[in-house]
C-alpha cells in the first residue's frame, strides 16, 4: 500500500484530547530538557498569554502503521517538547483538580476487555528510566505531589532544582513549581483562561507518515527530518543503530539480552572517549576492506543502513556485538600498549602526535585481523614513515584505504606504500612539529619512557633580548623543540643540557645559543632524513 503523508497545524487539545497514545522508540535518546530549555518554555508562553499571541512550539513528525495499531503512532521528532507539554498538563491538572478535562490530556484509555487507563505518553528508551518516571508522574494526585518533592530533593539532599537537568522528575517539579507560583496571582477564573488558551491557542506542526509496516514509515519520517532540520541536530546514528539490532533480537526472544550488551558497548565507549558512532566508523572501514573499497566514504548512517554490504542488513545481532566488541578491545589494548615499556609504545605516541584520526583507521584494522606484536612493530614503524612523510593532509585518507584493502586481504601493503622518501621536505614541519620532535628523541636516543613524554623549547621569547640575532624562525624550529621524559631526574646527556642549562637564567651570549640550536635542528633533520631512507 502506497505510503501517505500529512502535515497540518494543531492546537494541543487536537493532539492530546484524542486517542492516541504517543510512542517513543527505542532507537529516540533519553529526554534531556534542562532548566534553562525547560524555563525558556514557560517564560515563552506566559509572555504570549500575557499578549493574547498563539504560540507555535514547532515540528513534531510521527509515523503510523497500518498493520498494527494506528493510535499508537512513534514520535521520531519532536520527543522533548511533547513529554514536556505532557509535563505541563500533569502540573496543570494537580493545580486544578476540578478541570476534569486536563486529566483526560494525560492519559488514555486502551480498547482492550480490561479497560485499562495509561499515560498519553509511552518511552521504550531502554538506556533511561524515562518510562518508570512517566508512570511515578501520571500516579501522582493533588494529594501526594508535595510528598512526591520532598522525597524528590532529599534523596539530592535538598540539592537547589536548578541545578537538576536531564532528568525528568525534576524537569516536572520545576514545572510544577512555577505554574504553582504562576496561578498564585490569577483568579479562578483567570486560570481557567489560561487552561483554555494553552490548550487552544498553542500550536504543533505533527508531520504524519502512515505507511503498510512500521519499518517503512519510520525510514520516511527520518528522511523527511533530515531535510526539515538541514542535517542538523538529527538522531544521532547510533540510536538507529540501536533500534535496528534490539528489533533483530527481539525477533529471537533476546531482546534484554541485547539490552545489557549494549549498555556496556556504550559504557566501555565512555570508558575509551569515544562516541559510539566512533565505534561504527571503526567497523565500517574494516568491512569496507574486507569488500575491497577504496573509494570515497560514504555517509555513517547510509552506509549501515542502505547499503548491501552492512551486517545490519544480514547479520544477526550477536555476530555484530561481537565484531563491535573486538574492536573495543583493539582499541583498550592500544591504549594500554601506550604505556607498555616496550617500542611499541614509542611507534603508538608517535601516531597519536599525527594530525588526524585517518590512519588509525589502518592500525585498529591491522589489530584487528593480527595481535602479533612482532608483526605489529614493524607495522608501526612503515606507517610513520609513511604518513609523516606524507604529510599532515586528510587526503591521506584515500591511501588509508588503499592499505587498510591489502591487510585485510592479502596482509601485505609495505611494497606498495613504504618506499625511501629522498626528498622528504623537513623545511617546514608545522603541525607535525611534536611527533618530530618525539620520533627524533627516540632515533637519538632509542628510549621509550614509560610515564609519557612532554614539550619545552630550549628559548624562550621572554628569553630573548636582541631579535636580530634569535629570531621568530629560531625559535620555532625543531632544533629549539626539546622532548622530556615526564620524570623529575635530568637526563645526563647532551640532549637535555642545552635545554637545563637555559631553562631559568637568562641568555648570556646569544650567538652561542643560535650556534647550538643550528647545529641541533641539523643533526635532527639528518636522523629524520636517515629515517625516511628506512636506514
Amino acid at each position: 500500500m502506497a505510503l501517505s503523508l500529512s502535515a497540518e497545524q494543531k492546537n494541543l487539545k487536537n493532539l492530546f484530547f484524542n486517542e492516541d497514545q504517543y510512542i517513543i522508540p527505542e532507537y529516540q535518546r533519553p529526554y534531556s530538557w534542562d532548566y534553562d530549555t525547560c524555563f525558556q518554555m514557560y517564560s515563552d508562553v506566559t509572555s504570549a498569554y500575557a499578549e493574547n499571541a498563539d504560540y507555535f512550539m514547532g515540528n513534531i513528525i510521527l509515523a503510523r502503521s497500518k498493520e498494527d495499531d494506528e493510535s499508537k503512532p512513534e514520535v521520531v521528532d519532536g520527543q522533548q517538547r511533547l513529554l514536556t507539554i505532557w509535563l505541563w498538563l500533569k502540573a496543570m491538572s494537580l493545580l486544578m483538580p476540578s478541570f476534569n478535562k486536563l486529566k483526560t490530556a494525560t492519559e488514555i484509555g486502551l480498547w482492550n476487555d480490561t479497560n485499562e487507563i495509561v499515560p498519553k505518553v509511552k518511552s521504550k528508551v531502554f538506556e533511561t528510566d524515562d518510562e518508570t518516571y512517566i508512570q511515578e508522574i501520571w500516579r501522582l494526585n493533588e494529594s501526594s505531589i508535595d510528598n512526591y518533592l520532598i522525597a524528590r530533593t532529599n534523596k539530592k539532599k535538598e540539592i537547589d532544582l536548578k541545578k537538576c537537568r536531564n532528568n525528568l522528575p525534576y524537569s516536572f517539579l520545576n514545572i510544577y513549581s512555577w505554574l504553582k507560583e504562576f496561578y498564585s496571582r490569577l483568579t479562578s477564573l483567570e486560570k481557567n483562561k489560561f487552561v483554555n488558551y494553552f490548550i487552544n491557542q498553542i500550536y504543533l506542526l505533527p508531520i504524519e507518515l502512515k505507511a503498510q509496516y512500521m519499518s517503512e514509515a519510520i525510514d520516511k519520517a527520518l528522511r523527511i527530518f533530515e531535510t526539515i532540520n538541514n542535517r542538523g541536530q538529527n538522531l544521532e546514528n547510533a540510536d538507529i543503530f540501536k533500534s535496528t539490532l534490539y528489533a533483530k533480537a527481539k525477533s529471537v526472544n533476546r531482546g534484554k539480552e541485547f539490552i545489557e550488551m549494549w549498555i556496556n558497548i556504550r559504557s566501555d565507549c565512555n570508558r575509551l572517549n569515544i562516541s559510539i558512532d566512533d565505534l561504527f566508523r571503526y567497523y565500517s572501514h574494516i568491512i569496507r576492506g574486507k569488500n575491497g573499497i577504496v573509494s570515497t566514504e560514504k555517509n555513517l548512517r547510509e552506509f549501515f543502513v542502505r547499503e548491501e554490504i552492512s551486517p545490519l542488513k544480514h547479520n544477526d545481532f550477536e555476530s555484530i556485538i561481537g565484531d563491535l566488541n573486538h574492536i573495543i578491545n583493539v582499541l583498550t589494548n592500544i591504549n594500554i600498549l601506550k604505556q607498555d615499556a616496550s617500542e611499541i609504545s614509542l611507534w603508538l605516541n608517535i601516531m597519536s602526535a599525527y594530525t588526524n584520526i585517518n590512519p588509525w583507521y589502518a592500525i585498529v584494522a591491522k589489530m584487528y585481523v593480527t595481535d602479533e606484536l612482532d608483526d605489529l612493530v614493524p607495522f608501526m614503524k612503515d606507517m610513520v614513515r609513511f604518513c609523516y612523510s606524507y604529510g599532515s593532509s586528510r587526503s591521506i585518507r584515500f591511501a588509508i584505504y588503499d592499505i587498510i584493502n591489502d591487510i585485510i586481504n592479502s596482509g601485505n601493503w609495505r611494497n606498495k606504500y613504504v618506499q625511501t622518501v629522498e626528498n622528504a621536505d623537513l623545511s617546514s614541519l608545522g603541525r607535525l612539529k611534536k611527533g618530530y620532535a618525539l620520533l627524533a628523541y627516540y632515533l637519538d636516543h632509542q628510549e621509550v619512557c614509560t610515564k609519557g613524554y612532554k614539550f619545552e623549547t630550549i628559548v624562550k621569547l621572554a628569553q630573548v633580548k636582541s631579535v636580530q640575532l634569535i629570531t621568530e624562525e629560531t625559535l620555532a624550529s625543531l632544533g629549539n623543540y626539546v622532548v622530556l621524559p615526564k620524570t623529575s631526574v635530568i637526563q645526563d646527556n647532551s640532549y637535555f643540557e642545552l635545554y637545563h642549562s637555559n631553562k631559568i637564567q637568562a641568555i648570556m651570549d646569544e650567538e652561542v645559543i643560535v650556534e647550538e640550536i643550528y647545529k641541533r635542528e641539523k643533526h635532527i633533520k639528518d636522523l629524520l632524513q636517515s629515517f625516511f631512507n628506512n636506514k
